[in-house]
């Protein structure tokens, strides 16, 4: 499943990040690489808003297609 699709409040692993070098180095930064839980604040259209620990930060939605996730039970 694509992050960009996750429902709001929802929390998930991200399992892969597709794309070249550049973007994933860009996600690496700002913490969103494979094995990291996030919760998803705000999807749909537009920026995608992320909780990873004690932190929000906000991506587009085509950075957030680029991210497979995995749904915790």
């Amino acid at each position: 499943m694509k992050l960009a699709f996750v429902k709001e409040n929802k929390k998930v692993i991200i399992k892969n990040i597709l794309g070249g070098m550049k973007i994933k180095q860009r996600l690496e930064e700002i913490g969103l690489v494979p094995g990291r839980t996030v919760t998803v604040l705000k999807s749909g259209a537009g920026p995608v808003l992320l909780k990873i620990e004690n932190s929000k930060i906000a991506i587009g939605f085509g950075e957030a297609m680029k991210i497979e996730v995995e749904n915790l039970l």
